[in-house]
């Protein structure tokens, strides 16, 4: 069963209408797309019965924690675009970890969510585990 709904939930790109018409212009018709905040997003899902798969994307492992110490109930994490920024060390070519996301991480995975690495629908998956994820920073 392929994904029915896409939101991006995501605050400052709510007030900004490139972004939102950009992100619009390339959800596939049979596909809703939403841009809406973390608090709109926790609402939305509080107040609906959502039939088939949804795909929520978020910036950061702090806003997928935010979400998920909301309320929002997820079966599974794809951090397949966590890229280089100061301090941060190579975990796979496309996901870059430092001390504060591995503690984000650690915590998602406490809560009982799969963890997962994939850049690509075709590519292998990595699942990510606590071990997995001790790295010394």
């Amino acid at each position: 069963m392929g994904i029915h709904r896409i939101v991006l939930a995501h605050d400052a790109s709510v007030s900004d209408e490139a972004i939102r018409h950009l992100y619009n212009s390339i959800i596939p018709p049979e596909i809703e797309g939403s841009v809406i905040t973390l608090d709109e997003t926790i609402e939305f899902f509080r107040e609906n019965v959502v039939k088939g798969k949804t795909m929520i994307i978020v910036e950061s492992p702090e806003d997928a924690l935010y979400l998920l110490n909301n309320g929002l109930e997820v079966e599974s994490v794809n951090v397949g675009g966590l890229h280089h920024s100061a301090g941060c060390e190579e975990l796979l070519s496309y996901v870059y970890i430092n001390r504060n996301r591995q503690e984000k991480l650690l915590e998602i995975i406490a809560k009982g969510v799969k963890v997962f690495c994939q850049d690509l629908p075709d590519n292998p998956i990595l699942n990510l585990t606590d071990k997995t994820l001790k790295l010394k920073f």
